[in-house]
């Protein structure tokens, strides 16, 4: 339960730190275009996300993101130009608000 918690931790940290960015710069439309520095610490995890590692396997049950589907905040910001930097905003907050 313990190990659990740590990797919780993680991945809010490390979530916070990318969508903390991507929020603040609207020009980033795919996780690839992350700063090298970014991108380095995500490139390697199941779909490029730490909450992944932790809730995929669980069908994103407890993900506080809900699920990545089509009409999902990820997908908003992936696909809509128009309302992106308010679906960043939207993911930030979820994580922010998350209680691990």
């Amino acid at each position: 339960m313990l190990r659990l918690f740590f990797k919780k931790r993680w991945a809010k940290k490390l979530s916070l730190e990318i969508w903390g960015y991507i929020k603040d710069h609207p020009e980033v439309k795919h996780k690839l275009d992350l700063p090298p520095e970014l991108w380095s610490k995500i490139k390697t995890l199941e779909f490029n996300c730490p909450l992944c590692v932790i809730y995929s396997d669980k069908k994103c049950k407890g993900c506080p993101l809900g699920n990545c589907g089509p009409e999902s905040a990820y997908c908003r910001w992936l696909w809509s130009s128009a309302k992106r930097q308010e679906a960043a905003t939207e993911i930030y907050n979820r994580i922010k608000e998350w209680k691990i």
